[in-house]
């Protein structure tokens, strides 16, 4: 059977370990991602505008890269927080940002036809 000063002692404990996670919480919460997982991020975001401007391509169309790279990493930055840069991710939402990258769609405004076949839809 514990004694009166046991218990104390494992309640104090439990205390200073609980203040300890939320320390790490708080700490975690500030901590960007490494210069190495930037990297990672702006490549899949490369990666992700190269397959979209391949498909819209296939389809007749044509993407102007730039443009969708900055709507792109403008509708990060706003899903993330508001973040000045997708080099200020979180360590701790780095998956996250990885599976976002994947989902994000092309808007379709994007999406614009070749010069030569609106013209020759105005010559007919």
């Amino acid at each position: 059977m514990q004694t009166q000063e046991e218990w104390r002692d494992q309640k104090s404990l439990l205390i200073l370990l609980h203040k300890r996670e939320q320390q790490i919480e708080v700490l975690q919460n500030r901590v960007i991602c490494t210069r190495e997982y930037q990297n990672k991020l702006q490549a899949k975001g490369k990666v992700h505008i190269a397959k979209w401007a391949a498909l819209v391509t296939e389809s007749g169309y044509s993407v102007n890269s730039r443009r969708a790279i900055t709507r792109m990493w403008g509708d990060y930055k706003k899903f993330f927080g508001g973040l000045r840069s997708y080099r200020d991710t979180l360590e701790i939402r780095y998956e996250e940002a990885l599976h976002w990258i994947d989902a994000w769609t092309l808007p379709t405004y994007l999406m614009e036809q070749p010069q030569c076949q609106l013209e020759e839809g105005a010559s007919q």
